[in-house]
């Protein structure tokens, strides 16, 4: 389908201590056929010395080869230097300024606020200008094709009576690329549980179709209009980490709004990389990932559907089986904590 360049998109890419996986990152999206379009990178008060290593990338002074020889084609040749740049503080966002002229955006934190109010920080600017339409949130351990921006528009594009909420895309392994990652979520209250759709799949193009349903889409690639944003809101702050796609979803739903799948648009995922931990390998899942997964579980289920508690706290035994066999007894001990304190 051709897409026309008119309508603005502000991809915002988070970053945290993750500045080569961010410059890989941003080297794909440069390259994106769909030209009318901004990014905002946030960083969270990274300690690697994040800011002043994507400012050096942008001036042209380091440049960062891609960790796989597969994404070669997607990262190389680098993007041309030194790229239009502007550096704000948080505090400028909040201002109606229009900053059209710029490609890149970078807002470094002084805090690390978490995946939703970093993000958010990014959201509030794009949106504050004029001429933003929609709003792509891009994991920074992504490598993108070319294609992959007109893939989340053109699910706009096509007539449809739906209303059209979250649009996500096909997440394959950045390490294992014709491995699926999900196409997408579907959400079982009763135990808060998220069912990836298709994970760990051979891509054989068996989920290239636009009739497949999907309760929510991963935070990877999120893909929204502005009208959205306004009228949902902003991603909670309630968890700092998981489950705000999740949240994001249901108060979406709640307003008539359906999330949907662009079999269009690929995404090659690292997954882990900015938590400490490779979700490929659930025994390689990090302490603070384990953390916030199990307590966030209690949070989203007692916000919006309170009456699941019933059945979620009793789920709990199998994740303390589970850290028993494996004899991470520290990680039994915090389980045992976010039961009785959250």
């Amino acid at each position: 389908m051709e897409i026309n360049n008119i309508q603005k998109v502000y991809i915002v890419i988070l970053n945290f201590n993750g500045w080569r996986h961010t410059i890989e990152c941003l080297e794909s999206v440069f390259k994106l056929k769909y030209s009318n379009f901004s990014i905002v990178v946030v960083d969270n008060n990274s300690t690697d010395d994040s800011v002043k290593k994507i400012i050096s990338w942008a001036k042209g002074d380091i440049q960062v080869k891609p960790e796989s020889s597969c994404f070669d084609k997607l990262v190389i040749p680098n993007v041309s230097k030194p790229l239009k740049l502007c550096v704000l503080n948080k505090e400028d966002i909040k201002d109606n300024f229009s900053y059209e002229s710029n490609i890149l955006t970078l807002i470094p934190n002084n805090n690390n606020f978490g995946f939703a109010d970093g993000n958010n920080i990014g959201i509030t600017y794009a949106i504050n200008q004029k001429d933003c339409k929609y709003v792509w949130l891009l994991n920074n351990d992504t490598v993108v094709p070319e294609d992959c921006l007109d893939g989340l528009i053109s699910v706009f594009s096509k007539k449809t009576n739906e209303k059209i909420g979250i649009v996500g895309s096909k997440l394959l392994y950045y390490r294992n690329p014709t491995t699926i990652q999900n196409i997408g979520v579907n959400y079982y209250k009763w135990i808060a549980y998220t069912k990836e759709i298709g994970a760990f799949e051979t891509d054989k193009g068996q989920f290239d179709k636009d009739n497949i349903q999907v309760d929510l889409v991963q935070g990877a690639s999120m893909f929204v209009t502005k009208d959205y944003i306004q009228e949902v809101g902003m991603l909670s702050t309630d968890y700092f980490l998981y489950f705000e796609e999740v949240d994001w979803s249901i108060r979406g739903k709640e307003l008539g709004y359906k999330c949907k799948y662009s079999p269009n648009s690929v995404v090659y995922h690292k997954s882990g990389a900015a938590t400490g931990g490779n979700s490929y390998s659930f025994n390689k899942k990090s302490e603070i990932s384990d953390f916030f997964h199990l307590r966030n579980k209690i949070i989203i289920t007692r916000k919006f559907y309170p009456i699941c508690l019933i059945s979620l706290y009793p789920s709990y035994i199998f994740p303390i089986m589970n850290r028993i066999k494996r004899k991470q007894f520290k990680r039994l001990i915090t389980i045992f904590k976010i039961i009785f304190t959250t």
